[in-house]
């Protein structure tokens, strides 16, 4: 192998994390009125969907405050689901350049599953987040996540789908090799109510999944389960099956 060619091919090896895995920041803001293409505060995507849609391994969206939706219609089954790896922060004005400058308390960022009929809790989204499989790299940050609303009658699904479990945030794990441990700080967690398990947060660990995911001051304030099902469980947050066993952390938290 000759002098050019090695260094050609160090050069590639030095530059393949930045080839296979995504680097970009995309900005979303409710009211922007720019070219909805996410590439700047001016032009950013009005839409937290579209971010999250072209957001791949190692990127970042930074969201400003307001109300977001997980669907414009009425289809229940829509979730926020923030892929592997992907960094997600609230609490902006819509002007910041650094991280250290947004404030999430003055500047509250709602991912709501209020969808449908304003104020009818009957027809929301059964899950507003969702996460399967994500690693160490994966954050949400700086958002109140609210009205999340599971089944409301008693039919034939397994009591840990998602239309009965974990109505404001829902992790998934895989299994006992994959170690699924998001890190989710600065949240607050309300007025969301699942039948079965995890009305605020349900971390679902069942069939050997290893999952230890890290909550960071956050907020679990009115949350429910078990209205319409006997044996409701963590109406603020639920840890199941492998979970129960893994390193998971609450730091900071508080419960009412």
């Amino acid at each position: 192998m000759n002098l050019i060619t090695r260094s050609l091919l160090l050069a590639a090896i030095t530059l393949l994390p930045f080839l296979v895995f995504g680097q970009t920041r995309y900005y979303v803001k409710a009211d922007a009125v720019g070219a909805d293409d996410g590439s700047s505060w001016a032009n950013a995507f009005t839409d937290l969907q579209d971010a999250m849609a072209v957001s791949v391994y190692g990127d970042s969206i930074w969201v400003a405050a307001g109300t977001y939706f997980p669907t414009d219609g009425t289809n229940r089954e829509i979730s926020f689901e923030l892929k592997n790896g992907v960094k997600m922060y609230g609490g902006f004005a819509g002007s910041e350049l650094l991280l250290p400058e947004r404030n999430w308390i003055a500047n509250k960022t709602i991912l709501s599953g209020d969808i449908g009929s304003v104020n009818d809790s009957l027809d929301n989204s059964y899950t507003v987040v969702y996460m399967e499989y994500v690693d160490s790299t994966t954050f949400l940050d700086g958002f109140t996540v609210t009205k999340g609303r599971t089944i409301n009658e008693s039919i034939q699904v397994p009591n840990i789908d998602r239309k009965m479990s974990g109505a404001g945030l829902y992790i998934q794990a895989s299994n006992a090799l994959n170690e699924v441990n998001p890190k989710i700080a600065n949240c607050t967690f309300t007025k969301n109510f699942a039948t079965t398990f995890g009305g605020g947060v349900f971390v679902n660990g069942s069939n050997g999944g290893a999952i230890s995911p890290s909550f960071t001051n956050c907020y679990f304030v009115e949350n429910r389960t078990g209205q319409y099902q006997i044996g409701g469980t963590g109406s603020g947050l639920c840890l199941k099956g492998g979970s129960d066993n893994s390193a998971w952390k609450l730091i900071s938290c508080k419960f009412v």
